[in-house]
């Protein structure tokens, strides 16, 4: 009974682990508890020394998504052509291989390879899972959705989009969880469930007072208010302005 109780904990422990790894990556970070619990579920940790290959080219058969969790990787990508080679160092919460699994980019994947910089601890979640639940929950395909958005809002952006007004980031994380409520008539725009104010601060890169300050504005401005376990917007061109 003893040894079973231990055991209990250890998978209760690793699972948590998983859990926040998970959700410290941009694409999964709006995800919903009991989806970032199931993906945690599916998920595998694995640990990797300096120098140690995690997959060469060809190799990679787009079957599992790596978390980077602790350490750092390089990424080596060969175009398709085979006429440019592309370096990127991976860091705790970066991604590799979402968009092989979501786009089945068959042509790229083989031109991949993965290497450990550091003493290196990764997640790897099993594709077939993402895709049942794209598939199963809509909600997850808007997250997924929304984090690509972010990326290519921040390419667009350059290295100074972190230097924003602290309100517009968290405005605009917060826009990226609108939904649109059509079995009201005329429809409306809610967060059917908002985040606790440390998640979306951390989302958006402040504090958890600033993410309080400016829920606070958006219910004294009559812009928004409490619908638990949610917020209902009342004046969208407003919300949507804020978060321009």
């Amino acid at each position: 009974m003893p040894a079973l109780s231990v055991e209990n904990s250890s998978h209760s422990e690793n699972l948590h682990e998983a859990c926040e790894a998970i959700k410290r990556v941009s694409l999964f970070s709006l995800l919903a508890p009991e989806v970032v619990e199931t993906l945690a579920e599916a998920s595998e940790r694995r640990f990797f020394s300096k120098g140690e290959t995690i997959f060469t080219m060809n190799q990679y058969d787009g079957a599992d998504v790596y978390c980077i969790v602790d350490g750092k990787a390089k990424l080596t990508t060969v175009t398709q052509d085979a006429d440019a080679l592309s370096v990127e160092e991976l860091a705790p919460g970066d991604i590799f291989g979402i968009e092989f699994v979501l786009g089945s980019f068959t042509e790229n994947v083989l031109q991949a390879s993965l290497t450990a910089v550091s003493s290196l601890s990764l997640l790897t979640i099993d594709s077939v899972s993402i895709l049942e639940l794209v598939k199963r929950k809509p909600i997850v395909a808007r997250a997924l959705l929304s984090g690509f958005a972010r990326n290519i809002l921040q390419l667009k952006t350059g290295p100074n989009s972190r230097e924003l007004d602290p309100q517009k980031r968290l405005y605009r994380t917060l826009f990226d969880i609108v939904e649109r409520d059509d079995t009201q008539i005329p429809s409306r725009w809610r967060i059917p469930k908002m985040p606790k104010h440390r998640d979306l601060g951390e989302n958006a890169g402040t504090t958890e007072i600033e993410a309080a300050e400016a829920v606070a504005r958006l219910i004294s401005e009559g812009i928004a208010k409490r619908e638990y376990p949610g917020l209902l917007i009342l004046n969208y061109s407003a919300f949507h302005s804020l978060a321009l």
